[in-house]
């Protein structure tokens, strides 16, 4: 990876080199009476001079199919610098260019810099939309009714490279034959089976906003037998975002349903209701934000059951086993049978259990996307059969990637570049498609850090913090990417939140968990490390950036529905962590494997 990036920004300095040279020989040559050989001995000179201070300032760094609008703003910046040093330079050796001279060519050169990176990203955005066109097999899709549902959902659907509608299904007899938005509108629901194989369809979508609960049981019945997916749609934008929207709920069986059975007698369904109230279960609840959240919800009076197969260890929880209100449960989530024992009686499940970081999960892929996205799958479609009232999920805000936007917000485009982000996307996905009357509170989560009962030091503000204090130097690479950060203890109050809220406040769903104060670069965080370690630490800054993503994110969502806002900012997290590790000598041993999820991990793979 780090030999690929090295050959991007030598291909990049080759490029702006050539048009640098071009442009001032050119420029020379028109308006200078200097010799040939001169001029171009001096446009070579030049270059390397504007080359050299593009790659002193920064322009650089951002891998360059990822070029923004910050990088143009670098490169104008660099400009100015370069045009300001060649103006100093001619008045001090006296070299009589004429000034206006030296800013036509800065200019000229800032332009055409700028015009390659343009040219270069309309070349990777070309490829991107070239190979979803080529590769993307368009889903074959049946509409079950034929009212203004469908007519505006298929406006929206003409924008769909990956979706191609093949008829209607509609039981209003006047209507078989007709059009809408050139899709026919074949026969009745009845013949749903007859269709789906016939036509070979792959997703059936009901867009009847006002259809009755047996009718869409019938429809969904029918699809579910013969394999495919199905999506209910009360409103109409979510078919074509994804699932992502506020009330794209897919329509599924509940233990409700089966109350006529007789070996499931009714009060025996009551009982598991009246069991609901301030009942929760917590996945993972001896993790590293776990910890925090059991603590939270015991002291509000909340009776808790956790579920944790404690691979890390039981140390998170040290202090509450014995509580009266704290039920343990050693199990997995993989297993469904472990997880029917602990959803079935709850009012709200806190998902919090999963394989966390792109080192972790890239030890074995298929232990991750079993834990992280088989797992989840299990888990909502437990909690939508025992009518969860609430599901709080566990995201990320690596599922922006290799993001554009200066600022995202949770409408910006995805583009994972991880297998970690990956699984996040994939489980918030399922969760809005499987959730069914169970309400989905999904939060992208900051890069956490803070101090913690079950402590991490695989974390970089925990890593670097530690590493500062016991050995008096750490490492920080690049140091411009933007990253926003969050405390542990703060995650745990905003999942609070998340669950006793109204279901207006969380109707938005998809919330970004941090605030917008605690966007910082890796260089700002390792200078309020180094703050709070004084003169006893050394920081070693290296230039060039193992990770060149940046991103600022907007956390205005979750500020205005839900009222959140950190309450431990990065210089206080910091500054606790310094003081327990200067008093607990179990903490200054930091590189022990306790404290790392990647050495856990590794130890029991290796062992299986």
């Amino acid at each position: 990876m780090y030999k690929k990036r090295l050959q991007i920004k030598i291909v990049q300095c080759l490029f702006d080199y050539i048009l640098s040279v071009f442009i001032t020989f050119t420029v020379s040559s028109l308006f200078l009476d200097y010799n040939l050989n001169v001029t171009l001995f001096f446009s070579l000179i030049l270059g390397l001079f504007k080359v050299f201070g593009n790659y002193f300032f920064g322009a650089y760094q951002q891998l360059w199919r990822y070029t923004s609008l910050r990088e143009v703003q670098n490169l104008g910046f660099n400009s100015l610098l370069i045009i300001s040093g060649l103006s100093l330079c001619n008045f001090v050796f006296k070299l009589n260019v004429n000034s206006e001279l030296i800013i036509f060519d800065g200019v000229l050169f800032f332009l055409g810099c700028s015009f390659l990176r343009i040219i270069r990203r309309l070349q990777v955005r070309a490829k991107l939309q070239n190979s979803k066109k080529t590769y993307l097999e368009p889903i074959r899709t049946l509409l079950v009714g034929g009212g203004e549902s469908s007519n505006y959902l298929l406006k929206d659907l003409k924008k769909q490279l990956n979706i191609h509608v093949v008829g209607i299904l509609d039981d209003d007899k006047t209507k078989l034959g007709a059009e809408i938005n050139r899709v026919k509108i074949l026969d009745t629901t009845d013949k749903l089976d007859l269709y789906i194989k016939t036509l070979n369809i792959k997703r059936v979508v009901i867009a009847i906003p006002s259809a009755k609960k047996e009718f869409i049981k019938n429809i969904v019945n029918t699809t579910r037998n013969a394999g495919i997916s199905v999506k209910v749609l009360p409103s109409l934008q979510g078919y074509t975002q994804s699932g992502i929207e506020d009330n794209i709920h897919r329509f599924a069986t509940d233990l409700q349903d089966l109350s006529d059975i007789k070996e499931l007698e009714q009060k025996y369904i009551k009982k598991l209701q009246q069991k609901k109230n301030k009942h929760v279960l917590v996945t993972g609840g001896a993790g590293y934000i776990g910890s925090h959240l059991i603590k939270i919800l015991l002291d509000n009076g909340y009776r808790v059951r956790l579920l944790d197969n404690f691979v890390y260890g039981r140390e998170g929880i040290k202090e509450f086993e014995g509580h009266e209100r704290l039920e343990i449960v050693e199990g997995d989530i993989t297993n469904i049978r472990d997880i029917v024992k602990c959803v079935k009686d709850v009012d709200t499940v806190y998902a919090l259990a999963a394989i966390v970081g792109d080192p972790a999960c890239g030890l074995n892929a298929e232990e991750t996307l079993n834990l992280n996205y088989e797992a989840t799958k299990i888990l909502i479609e437990a909690a939508n059969f025992y009518n969860v009232r609430r599901f709080i999920f566990a995201s990320s805000c690596s599922v922006y990637g290799a993001t554009e936007e200066d600022v995202v917000t949770e409408d910006s485009a995805l583009n994972p570049v991880s297998l970690y982000a990956k699984t996040r996307i994939m489980s918030e996905e399922v969760i809005l498609e499987r959730c069914g009357n169970v309400e989905p509170v999904i939060f992208r989560l900051s890069t956490v850090f803070g101090l913690s009962t079950r402590m991490r030091f695989d974390l970089v503000v925990n890593l670097l913090s530690a590493k500062g204090l016991v050995d008096g130097t750490f490492q920080v690479f690049g140091g411009k990417q933007w990253r926003p950060f969050v405390h542990c203890n703060d995650v745990a109050r905003a999942f609070y939140l998340g669950g006793v809220s109204s279901s207006e406040q969380v109707k938005p769903i998809i919330f970004n968990l941090g605030g917008n104060n605690m966007n910082y670069t890796i260089g700002q965080v390792a200078e309020i490390i180094g703050n709070k370690l004084g003169q006893s630490v050394n920081i070693d800054l290296k230039e060039d950036a193992q990770d060149p993503r940046t991103y600022q994110v907007s956390f205005d969502r979750i500020k205005n529905s839900l009222g959140f806002e950190p309450v431990i900012n990065l210089e206080t997290g910091v500054q606790e962590m310094v003081d327990e590790i200067k008093n607990n000598e179990r903490l200054k041993l930091y590189e022990n494997d306790e404290f790392s999820n990647l050495k856990v991990l590794s130890k029991k793979l290796s062992s299986l």
